[in-house]
C-alpha cells in the first residue's frame, strides 16, 4: 500500500463501534496528525542529531534537513549502525512519545480499556533508498514478547 493511499480514520475515534472492525479488518488504522506536530519534529531533531553524531549525515547540511549521507550507509547489527541505535536508545524524547496522552487516548478507543505502553522501544533506522533492510510486515509479539494483542504505533 501507498502512503497516499492510506485512508485517515480520525473521525472513527468518537465512533468505537465503527473504528474497531476496520482495525480487525486492515489489521491497522491510520490517524493522521493524531501526535502535536512540535512533539514530533522535536523527536526527529533528536534522532538526527543521533546520526549526525554518528557520521550518518552529509558533512556541513543543516541537520534539520537530515541528509543522510548514501556513503556512509550502514545495517544491523554493523557496528557503526548500533552505536547509533544505541544513541537512540538512551534519550528520553524516544521512549516518552509513546506515552503521549493523546496517543494512549486513541489508542484506548481502539482497545476499548487503558492502554499499557510496551516497555520495549524499537527504533526503526534505515538510510535512503536502502529497499533490501527495509522491515517487511510481521507480527512483534514473537520478538517483543508480552501479548499478541500488541499494537505498534
Amino acid at each position: 500500500m501507498d502512503f497516499a493511499e492510506l485512508v485517515p480514520s480520525n473521525e472513527l475515534l468518537a465512533r468505537p463501534a465503527d473504528l474497531r472492525p476496520r482495525m480487525a479488518a486492515d489489521g491497522f488504522v491510520f490517524l493522521r496528525g493524531l501526535l502535536p506536530r512540535d512533539d514530533v519534529l522535536a523527536l526527529r531533531r533528536v534522532l538526527l542529531e543521533c546520526c549526525r553524531d554518528g557520521g550518518w549525515l552529509v558533512p556541513g547540511s543543516p541537520l534539520d534537513e537530515g541528509r543522510a549521507d548514501p556513503a556512509r550507509a550502514t545495517v544491523e547489527p554493523e557496528p557503526a549502525y548500533n552505536a547509533v541505535y544505541h544513541q537512540v536508545q538512551r534519550r528520553r524524547p524516544f521512549h516518552a512519545l509513546g506515552h503521549h496522552p493523546t496517543l494512549l487516548a486513541a489508542v484506548g478507543v481502539i482497545l476499548g480499556e487503558t492502554p499499557l505502553p510496551h516497555p520495549t522501544k524499537i527504533a526503526r533506522l534505515i538510510f535512503p533508498q536502502n529497499v533490501a533492510h527495509t522491515t517487511p510486515p510481521h507480527q512483534d509479539y514473537p520478538f517483543i514478547q508480552g501479548t499478541p494483542e500488541t499494537y505498534t504505533t
